[in-house]
């Protein structure tokens, strides 16, 4: 009996899919928005707008400096959702926007399968992309609870979406221009967006040198005149009341007399690596280290956020930096991955440094590899300017999240270049090695992840 490896195929992505959604709408119904971080005050500006029909002041809300096009859209939705259900309380509206948010999530994700599908024809690939993506343990976070972050990182998905089919059949002024007001939402949804268009940027001028074209040009002032006109309002609002425009903490910049202007890190931050993160990866843990910071809060829930709160401190097994509890289980859960998270740095890296060599080989040519190569590499100088810029992470500026959008082409970098190396029949053999601990880390990061009411 022949085996159909097609439709093989199409049932794991199909369970991984309803495994996925199981996840997502576990953790919306079990994990209490106000634990996130800033999580009551990310819900206060939803409420603000959803009940008092304006934006937040400055002293009512820390984050009303952020950008409002999440809070606006999440604040219809809550006011559609009373509407409907003709109940007004507030914990159940927040509890079904937390449903929603699991919902888009996985529309979202398989958005982002049906991109990395336009750039490759390996199931390999495709498959152990999409696992370490849908068990990636930040973006599960931001899926907890409610943020602009996530919101972000959806718009940015869909941006990659329409480049790179837009890159398969060519560009003309109508596509320019739904990019454009895609790239703006994204921009009125967080700054950090501006990563992003920057990379846009700078792949269309160079594009435009390389194909001595001036239509490239031409695409190019249009984006960046489409991405500004719309943008043009909030920043003028931004600037009267919160004051600088682009800047890129408005909270440290209406606080820099009240708040410690000392930086708690070491003059050889980012020239380290912390070992002891793997005694114990959570906050304040090696927070001596950049690199030890980021390889944790890749692979686990350093800041011990995520989990039920409430439950954990109840049982006072373990401690963190943050005040908060964590359950023996999770801990050793977490340890064990880090060590598994060897194999994902090296992964990374090694697509990385592959893209960039393949670049140079192929004369620089500016196609959507070039693109990824930019955008991830902006992606980590914007997060580390920023910790420079602020060098306070007691106040939380050396976060993940705030390029969450680069680490599924990071994963999807590494996988593909793997499987270049392996398409020697006897090497494809390989693949199950990879595939194994790409399931054990499924495995654990659900384990670390999963949200429980249960004592």
């Amino acid at each position: 009996m022949k085996i159909n490896k097609t439709k093989i195929y199409k049932t794991v992505i199909f369970i991984f899919f309803a495994l996925l959604f199981i996840f997502r709408l576990n953790n919306a119904l079990n994990y209490n928005s106000y634990w996130g971080y800033d999580g009551a005050k990310h819900m206060e500006y939803i409420d603000t707008i959803e009940d008092k029909h304006r934006l937040p002041t400055f002293g009512e809300n820390y984050l009303a400096w952020h950008e409002p096009l999440y809070y606006f859209i999440f604040a219809i939705l809550g006011f559609i959702y009373k509407f409907i259900s003709g109940n007004n309380d507030f914990i159940l509206m927040i509890k079904f926007l937390q449903i929603i948010t699991a919902c888009l999530d996985v529309v979202f994700l398989f958005i982002f399968y049906k991109t990395i599908g336009y750039l490759t024809k390996s199931k390999f690939v495709k498959l152990a992309t999409l696992l370490s993506v849908g068990f990636f343990t930040p973006l599960i976070i931001v899926n907890n609870y409610l943020t602009n972050e996530l919101f972000l990182f959806w718009l940015i998905i869909l941006c990659f979406y329409f480049i790179v089919k837009f890159e398969m059949i060519g560009w003309n002024y109508s596509k320019i221009i739904l990019l454009s007001i895609l790239s703006a939402l994204a921009l009125l949804t967080k700054l950090s967006a501006l990563i992003f268009i920057s990379s846009l940027i700078i792949w269309f001028f160079y594009q435009a040198i390389y194909f001595k074209k001036n239509m490239y040009f031409k695409y190019l002032l249009l984006f960046i005149g489409i991405v500004f006109v719309l943008n043009l309002p909030w920043q003028i609002y931004r600037a009267k009341n919160f004051g600088g425009v682009l800047t890129i903490n408005n909270y440290e910049f209406l606080q820099k007399n009240k708040l410690s202007k000392a930086k708690d890190i070491p003059d050889n931050f980012f020239f380290n690596f912390n070992f002891d993160i793997f005694k114990n990866p959570f906050w304040q843990t090696s927070r001596s280290s950049f690199w030890s910071i980021i390889f944790a809060q890749l692979l686990v829930d350093y800041d011990n956020i995520g989990g039920n709160v409430d439950l954990n401190n109840l049982r006072q097994e373990i401690m963190t930096g943050n005040g908060r509890y964590i359950c023996n289980k999770i801990f050793s859960f977490a340890k064990f991955n880090l060590v598994l998270g060897i194999f994902f740095i090296l992964t990374l890296l090694f697509g990385y440094f592959s893209e960039i060599i393949k670049i140079i080989k192929n004369k620089l040519y500016p196609d959507i590899y070039s693109f990824l190569v930019i955008f991830v590499t902006m992606s980590f100088l914007g997060l580390i300017y920023n910790v420079i810029k602020n060098p306070f992470i007691e106040r939380g500026t050396l976060k993940i999240i705030f390029i969450l959008s680069s680490w599924p082409w990071l994963f999807f970098l590494g996988y593909k270049n793997i499987d270049d190396i392996l398409q020697n029949k006897k090497l494809k053999y390989w693949w199950i090695f990879i595939g194994l601990i790409i399931v054990v880390y499924s495995y654990v990061s659900l384990n670390i992840n999963w949200v429980s009411n249960y004592q």
